[in-house]
């Protein structure tokens, strides 16, 4: 078994990965309100996403 973060998908499976760059000041900010809200920088982007996607639905 692999180690790491547990699936979002279903376990024992791997869960589709995004990648993107942040400017430096981004990625600090990201960084300091991860922080402040008990949160990882990937769960705020998963949740600023999702919500992105929610918002802009078709």
């Amino acid at each position: 078994m692999a180690s790491g973060r547990p699936s979002l998908t279903a376990p024992g499976r791997r869960s589709p990965q995004v990648t993107f760059r942040l400017s430096p000041e981004e990625k600090a900010a990201a960084r300091a309100l991860a922080e402040r809200e008990g949160k990882t920088v990937s769960q705020l982007a998963r949740e600023a996403f999702a919500q992105y996607l929610r918002d802009h639905a078709a």
